[in-house]
């Protein structure tokens, strides 16, 4: 064969090899779908073994570990952390531990003048879905005969007369030492153990007292684990409203008037580039300082998107998820309420508290499969589109050259 032959087909083939990098290269360029690191199954086991190794021999939780002393208002965020271990795992050793707290709890709760047990916040929550979980109907039945009953007769509180209306105005009260904002969260808790009981006769009560509770907004200070907790509330109001559909809108502060999907819309301002929350709207910065960011917060925010809309809020749930799974977990399972740079010695309150693991144990088990909606079609950016153009071009050029 002749040289000058040769020397034409060693450059037509070589050029020809650089169509598959070209490929390569666009395709690369073309995508632009978010990657999220979560080894979501580790991160609950993990948890869950952490805050069940704290558990008593009696089935109580300590308040934080080695405290000798028994409060009853902490014991279901703790036990609901370790069902939903149970629930992502099936390890039966988390459902017994559930059984175990809620068999203690029910011995041992705090009473009202009349006799009547004082039921928490989280403990309808809890009690509901042990129940689901263990097919035995009696923690659920404690809830109705104790407080869902007693609400709808009114005949529930400390003088026995008090009906949801009542009810939550002790709760806005309960937190006008700290912040009536809160109130908002603690209601959003009843909301969704009511709906998830079937019981919706509350839902417009309930959101009534959550946008009460946003009027309170914004903190009059703050101080990061001690101070200002706003941020909190606003989670629970669009929290109730995507368990409830209805409307938690302010009539006053800084919310007034803002529709639910923009009282939203306004939460993922509050959140971190790494995922986290704020604490209080007076710790907002542009960008948000990522060392401001607490777990709880980042918890309560993840559930409220994921129950509102998990397709339009997919990155921030996931982002949420994120940060919950590789910032605030540390190696031991526990799950921190401040971010690891924080120096615990600056803080007030360093917050060694066993209940802060089932926070966010609880979320990410029930957050952690946001739909994405339709598969986005990947766009072209301005690397791609120069990347098309070469490929064209040399596309081109072999056709040409081929006729020769």
């Amino acid at each position: 064969m002749c040289p000058s032959v040769e020397r034409v087909k060693y450059r037509y083939f070589r050029k020809f090899l650089t169509l598959p990098l070209i490929a390569a290269g666009l395709l690369a360029g073309a995508m632009s779908i978010p990657a999220f690191a979560q080894d979501v199954d580790a991160f609950l086991q993990a948890s869950g073994e952490w805050i069940e190794a704290r558990q008593r021999a009696d089935g109580s939780f300590p308040l934080s570990e080695g405290d000798p002393d028994f409060f009853a208002s902490i014991q279901s965020p703790a036990a609901l952390g370790v069902l939903g271990a149970y629930v992502a795992t099936n390890d039966q050793d988390f459902l017994d531990s559930a059984v175990d707290a809620a068999d203690f709890l029910i011995n041992n709760f705090e009473e009202f003048p009349t006799n009547e047990p004082r039921i928490r916040t989280f403990d309808p929550l809890f009690f509901v879905r042990l129940s689901d979980e263990t097919g035995d109907p009696q923690y659920a039945n404690f809830i109705q005969d104790n407080f869902w009953g007693p609400l709808s007769s009114g005949t529930y509180g400390p003088t026995g007369d008090w009906d949801i209306n009542d009810y939550i105005a002790s709760e806005l009260a309960r937190r006008a030492s700290v912040g009536e904002v809160i109130a908002a969260w603690d209601l959003a808790l009843i909301a969704a153990a009511a709906n998830e009981a079937g019981i919706t006769q509350f839902n417009s009560a309930l959101a009534a007292g959550a946008a009460m509770a946003l009027e309170a907004a914004p903190d009059g200070s703050y101080e990061l684990g001690t101070e200002g907790f706003d941020i909190l509330g606003l989670t629970g109001a669009v929290w109730i409203a995507g368990v409830t559909g209805e409307s938690v809108t302010p009539g006053s502060g800084q919310w007034a008037g803002l529709p639910t999907f923009t009282l939203a819309a306004r939460l993922v301002e509050y959140q971190s580039d790494e995922g986290g929350f704020l604490q209080s709207t007076q710790a907002f910065s542009d960008p948000v300082d990522r060392v401001q960011t607490v777990s709880q917060v980042t918890s309560f925010a993840v559930l409220a998107l994921d129950a509102l809309d998990d397709t339009d809020f997919f990155d921030e749930i996931n982002l949420g998820l994120d940060a919950l799974i590789n910032t605030f977990q540390e190696a031991s399972g526990r799950i921190n309420y401040y971010h690891p740079d924080v120096d615990l010695s600056t803080v007030d309150d360093p917050k060694p508290f066993v209940y802060l693991s089932g926070y966010g144990l609880y979320s990410v088990e029930e957050s952690r499969d946001p739909d994405p909606g339709p598969i986005p079609v990947p766009m072209f950016n301005s690397w791609a589109l120069a990347l098309l153009v070469l490929l064209l071009g040399s596309l081109s050029w072999f056709v040409l050259a081929g006729r020769r």
